[in-house]
């Protein structure tokens, strides 16, 4: 996959951990970058979109449930959930559906973007252990890094 997709994907997918205005002002840095490259002459791939669409509705939520308890290596129940069942509708039916099914990104890819997010989120301590523990069920390795982190990196204009 092309490096593009991959951050585009995981800058979409952070709209849920970071907010959405500042994967809208990421996304319009990225296509910035993107475009300058490519007036310097860059043929940059710009990678693999979604291969299966995304279910909707209740198949949608189905999925999302068991996308979570995989995620969360059981069945996810908790005081907040209880508390509010609409938060939980969302997290499931967006989070774990909208997103965890699109396969564009694979899901070690996807930890690894939140959990770098959520590190540099002041006050989500507790989103983060539960994502560090989460991720561990795809341990990062050198090789794993992806291009999505270092592509970012390696394709960004030099001052």
């Amino acid at each position: 996959m092309g490096w593009i997709s991959e951050v585009k994907e995981a800058v979409a997918q952070l709209c849920a951990y970071v907010d959405l205005p500042r994967s809208l002002n990421a996304l319009g840095e990225l296509l910035k970058l993107v475009e300058a490259r490519k007036a310097r002459g860059a043929s940059d791939k710009p990678g693999l979109e979604l291969a299966k669409p995304v279910p909707t509705g209740e198949t949608l939520v189905a999925a999302a449930m068991t996308n979570q308890a995989k995620i969360s290596r059981g069945s996810v129940k908790n005081a907040v959930a209880d508390f509010s069942p609409t938060i939980n509708r969302f997290l499931q039916a967006h989070l774990f559906g909208d997103i965890f099914k699109r396969d564009s990104l694979v899901w070690q890819s996807r930890e690894q973007a939140t959990v770098g997010a959520l590190t540099a989120t002041p006050g989500v301590q507790a989103q983060l252990r539960s994502h560090m523990a989460a991720s561990s069920a795809w341990p990062l390795r050198r090789h794993s890094c992806g291009s999505s982190a270092e592509g970012a990196v390696h394709h960004a204009p030099v001052s």
